[in-house]
């Protein structure tokens, strides 16, 4: 397959017809803050592929790009989520999932088995970057207050934020783990959360092993709930929203561009909504370009744990972690150099990019 040509000129897209430039949606909001913050996020149960190192590089490439046009300080914050599964089971037709953080291989947990080859990512991207980066693991985050009582006030109202969140489910999937082994139900009925009085309910864990248990919430105690992708989107804008109130920052979440669209709309929005929160209040979205391959369909992490879908392609593709020192750095600053050109040509930042087009371009 050809490579790219680097002056082909690229059709313009959605807000490109509006402005030239990314930060040219910003530039407003910008000048009357006193700090910009990226985050972004990841799910670390396998070695990351190059989807995970795009949007990396991407949020990287974009604070590196308002560190260079406004004297103000910017960090990038790399929100990983220890929390994901790391074991499903089916026990008596229910099913069940184990937390990254909780899951031994090894002699040590899979979360801190691919953290190490984040952190070594992360590391060269943020030296080459010369940024700032803060790794914060949901066990960390969720403890926030904010946070919390975004989960708080859903939990509060279930059946409305259900109906968000998990139309077609059974319930909430906002989770209290087991107290022993950590045990989740998948998909928790309603029933498992209990109105005890005007700001006092409980939420309930049947675990197969260790049985029954249930936990009291407080508006002003934070507990460690686990949360699925939708109810955690949600208590992110709320907790992102009140941090931009109180220090006069401005964030912009970063993410891979599959959460955009209607998930963004129907799901973020208009649960932030219902919490109370304006549109001008949340922090801002932007989506890293979506890799695709020559079928036509989205290079995904979930499709290579599960199988071999990716046979044909270079094995560093999927698995950042077969590399050697030198070509990781090789690497890294490829898809670095790649991310930057697209932010500094928003055509290019704002549609998906073909791997096997890349590729001729990461010479490792």
């Amino acid at each position: 397959m050809d490579s790219i040509d680097p002056n082909m000129k690229q059709p313009r897209v959605g807000v490109t017809h509006l402005v030239e430039s990314i930060e040219g949606l910003y530039a407003q909001a910008i000048k009357h803050s006193a700090r910009i913050e990226i985050v972004t996020s990841s799910q670390p149960n396998s070695s990351p592929h190059m989807g995970t190192v795009t949007t990396f590089s991407s949020a990287f490439a974009l604070a590196r790009n308002l560190r260079d046009k406004y004297d103000l300080p910017v960090s990038v914050v790399v929100d990983l989520l220890d929390n994901a599964p790391g074991r499903y089971e089916t026990i008596q037709g229910e099913q069940y999932q184990w937390m990254l953080k909780d899951v031994l291989d090894e002699g040590e947990s899979k979360y801190q088995r691919y953290l190490r080859l984040y952190e070594d990512m992360l590391e060269r991207i943020a030296r080459i970057s010369e940024l700032d980066y803060t790794i914060r693991p949901y066990s960390s985050y969720a403890l926030n207050s904010e946070f919390y009582r975004a989960l708080w006030l859903m939990l509060r109202e279930h059946q409305l934020f259900k109906s968000v969140t998990n139309p077609e489910g059974r319930g909430l999937h906002i989770r209290l783990p087991c107290p022993v082994c950590g045990s989740l139900e998948k998909d928790p009925p309603l029933s498992s959360i209990q109105r005890l009085g005007e700001d006092q309910f409980s939420l309930a864990v049947n675990c197969p092993i260790h049985g029954r248990s249930q936990q009291v919430l407080e508006p002003a105690v934070a507990a460690f709930l686990d949360t699925g992708t939708a109810p955690r989107e949600i208590a992110k804008n709320y907790q992102l929203a009140r941090q931009m109130q109180s220090d006069n920052s401005f964030v912009i979440m970063l993410d891979g561009m599959d959460w955009s669209g209607p998930w963004a709309a129907d799901i973020g929005a208009l649960g932030s909504d219902y919490l109370g929160l304006r549109q001008r209040d949340l922090p801002r979205k932007l989506y890293a370009p979506t890799l695709i391959t020559a079928d036509g369909a989205k290079l995904s992490k979930s499709l290579y744990v599960e199988g071999d879908r990716y046979h044909y392609l270079p094995e560093y593709v999927m698995n950042y972690g077969l590399l050697k020192n030198e070509a990781r750095e090789a690497y890294v600053q490829a898809v670095l150099a790649l991310a930057t050109s697209w932010v500094q040509d928003p055509p290019l930042f704002y549609q998906p990019q073909a791997v096997e087009r890349l590729l001729p371009l990461i010479k490792l």
